[in-house]
């Protein structure tokens, strides 16, 4: 039980250091661009599907990090993992709805649930592909 909760949580955790060190990484480069002091200061519409993309692929890697840590029931896992990309997604889409486009706030949630789910499919896939010794 305690792996099954530290392999969610510890997904959990990967997915939020991944954006904190995307955004720092961004915020460095582009320091006008993504000024959070603001609801004017908002990047534009390819910057936000350029997000939308990072939160899959961050996603897909938080999926990965649950299904390495259990080795039983790993869809399970991912959709306890997506339940908790996808709740308190919900709730801040609705909460910061007024002041960001609603399209952008209630897709980020989904498509980080959906790529938690792509998380376990990945790791079997690479697990019936791992490469073989081949003496030179």
């Amino acid at each position: 039980m305690f792996r099954s909760i530290g392999a969610v949580l510890g997904g959990y955790l990967a997915l939020g250091a991944l954006n904190i060190f995307a955004l720092l990484i961004l915020s460095l480069y582009m320091p006008f661009k993504f000024s959070l002091s603001a609801p004017l200061d908002l990047p534009s519409t390819a910057w936000r599907v350029f997000f939308l993309f990072l939160q899959v692929v961050f996603s897909i890697a938080a999926g990965l990090v649950t299904s390495s840590i259990v080795s039983k029931k790993r869809t399970y896992h991912a959709w306890a993992l997506a339940a908790i990309i996808l709740l308190p997604g919900l709730a801040n889409a609705v909460v910061y709805s007024a002041a960001y486009p609603a399209w952008y706030l209630f897709s980020l949630p989904f498509f980080g649930a959906a790529g938690a789910l792509l998380g376990p499919k990945l790791k079997k896939l690479s697990e019936q592909h791992e490469p073989r010794n081949i003496p030179f």
